[in-house]
């Protein structure tokens, strides 16, 4: 497998449409229910999804090369998951998305009013979030359980033979219209005794403000971990919001719609991007990122920084689980009784497959990513200063209205190898 880019993708949207799957769900479903809300802070969305992100990326981090994940993307799919989950096994869950004691009505209802957010972006920019439950033909999910993923979640419901190859094409076809192409499947196979797969699907395409001159683009050398390579480098100089602390060196790139922002971090020598990382644990990593974008400066930079396709494909289980999940991946001890209509103890969290793309060039970025879960029965003055990011640097794209990032990354090699 090549090596990818690390990068927390942090972006909610699209449309909360029900998708091919409406006349299942309209089945299958049962009446809705109104619930009430309870208060909660209004950093309450925000700061679960970054302390949520900081554990994921850190975790994730530990994996040589590049690597690229997408926090929101799991974060939503996880949510929905939540839904189906009881006892232990739910207050389990709830600690590692949220480390709050508000219920998961709260979670459901924030997580509505981000991808409302979304929604209501105007076409300066391209972004697509959205959620599907596809359940095994025998399985009488619980109405409730339904309801909670439609009506909070925006996801379509349907219900297929698993047993049949043409299943598996179904569920690729609707990843790859999610994602514009950009992924074009998450699965390879059914296993016989899978029961239920809740799949969030997440596609950012965005024009820089100020766009790079692709005449200007030329061959540089980047420092590899395991030595030097020659790729493709953008260049432009110009006035940048720019941040140093501590010697290490952030820029930020707005795209037209500037609620977002691409932003790349170089960190001080002569630390590597993880020994750099490292330092960051035992504090708030997307807080020192959101506040090192928001303090940044004007500065006239000549910038360097490479353009690059990456994409990455893992299973973040074992990440859950040392984030304190494992109880939902024990047949013995799981709860996703709520799932279905009998209640009965009979599911368990197999595995949680993350699929991520992206591209940036002198246009702008397009980014996307997909995550799977699979339920089984048990059943960044007058004189220029140069910035050149040619060696492992941190890089993402930052929600600035909200405060939250869309992708976090580590490049280690532009050319994926």
């Amino acid at each position: 497998m090549k090596r990818m880019a690390a990068f927390i993708f942090f972006i909610s949207v699209t449309s909360l449409l029900l998708g091919s799957g409406s006349k299942d769900t309209e089945k299958i479903m049962g009446t809705p229910q109104i619930l009430n809300p309870v208060e909660v802070p209004a950093s309450y969305f925000k700061d679960s999804v970054n302390q949520f992100s900081d554990s994921l990326f850190l975790a994730s981090s530990k994996q040589v090369g590049n690597l690229l994940v997408s926090p929101i993307s799991v974060f939503l799919a996880l949510g929905m998951t939540a839904n189906g989950a009881g006892g232990q096994t739910k207050d389990a869950m709830l600690k590692v998305l949220t480390k709050s004691e508000y219920p998961l009505l709260s979670l459901n209802e924030k997580s509505k009013s981000y991808l409302a957010s979304i929604a209501a972006l105007d076409d300066s920019i391209t972004m697509d979030i959205a959620n599907s439950l596809w359940l095994h033909k025998e399985i009488k999910a619980d109405p409730q359980f339904l309801q909670s993923n439609t009506e909070f979640f925006g996801a379509s419901v349907q219900s297929l033979d698993f047993s049949r190859v043409q299943s598996v094409d179904t569920i690729n076809r609707w990843v790859n219209d999610s994602t514009k192409g950009a992924i074009d499947s998450i699965l390879d196979s059914i296993d016989p005794g899978m029961a239920m797969y809740l799949i969030n699907a997440i596609y950012f395409k965005a024009d820089w403000r100020t766009p790079f001159e692709r005449s200007n683009t030329r061959e540089n050398i980047f420092h590899t971990p395991t030595g030097t390579i020659t790729t493709p480098f953008m260049y432009r100089n110009g006035s940048f919001l720019y941040s140093n602390v501590d010697e290490s060196q952030l820029i930020v790139l707005p795209y037209k719609n500037e609620r977002f922002v691409f932003f790349a971090l170089l960190p001080a020598s002569p630390f590597t991007v993880r020994q750099w990382l490292q330092g960051q644990s035992d504090a708030s990593f997307c807080g020192l990122l959101v506040s090192m974008i928001d303090e940044s400066i004007q500065k006239q930079i000549e910038l360097s920084i490479p353009k690059f396709i990456a994409r990455y494909k893992t299973s973040v289980s074992d990440s859950l689980k040392s984030m304190g999940m494992s109880i939902a991946f024990d047949s013995q001890l799981a709860d996703f009784s709520l799932m279905t209509e009998n209640k009965t103890k009979d599911l368990v969290l197999d595995e949680i497959l993350h699929k991520t793309f992206i591209r940036v060039d002198e246009k702008g970025s397009e980014a996307a990513a997909v995550t799977a879960v699979m339920m089984k029965a048990t059943s960044m003055p007058i004189q220029s200063m140069p910035l050149v990011f040619d060696r492992p640097f941190v890089y993402g794209i930052m929600d600035r209205q909200e405060g939250i990032p869309l992708f976090l990354g580590i490049l280690d090699n532009p050319t994926g190898q």
